[in-house]
């Protein structure tokens, strides 16, 4: 049985990682962090960075792509999910329902409706379906 070894090392942010999540079928990463940002890693462009996502209050604790979409991604804590394009370094829109921090998001299809699931420190999980370009609550 050989045993792992290490491809590649780097500081990828200033303070803990706390989530990462693999582009369905682009060569992407994205990371998050304690220190607020959100950053998309491209691996076949030596594991470079290619864009940088700011906005949220807190801590971010979980990023998400979007099967459905998967040019998009959720990312939470701050009591908010927000919704990203990886083109754009500006959230597309913020989901509010939660009173306490989000710790978990996940992306889920029934019945060929995009659902959005969240865990949070306010002891509720909560779903919702997600509308382009409509605020939803959770």
């Amino acid at each position: 049985m050989s045993s792992p070894a290490k491809i590649k090392e780097y500081e990828a942010h200033t303070d803990f990682i706390r989530s990462v999540a693999v582009h369905p079928t682009l060569p992407y990463l994205l990371s998050c962090s304690d220190d607020k940002v959100i950053k998309l890693w491209d691996w076949e462009k030596d594991w470079s960075c290619t864009q940088i996502f700011e906005g949220h209050s807190h801590y971010v604790m979980q990023v998400a792509f979007n099967l459905k979409d998967p040019n998009t991604f959720a990312s939470s804590l701050d009591g908010t999910i927000k919704i990203w394009n990886i083109s754009s370094p500006t959230t597309g829109f913020t989901l509010d329902g939660h009173s306490k921090g989000v710790n978990c998001i996940d992306y889920f299809s029934h019945r060929d409706k995009p659902y959005l699931l969240s865990g949070s420190d306010d002891f509720t999980a909560k779903y919702g379906t997600l509308k382009p370009k409509v605020v939803c609550k959770l």
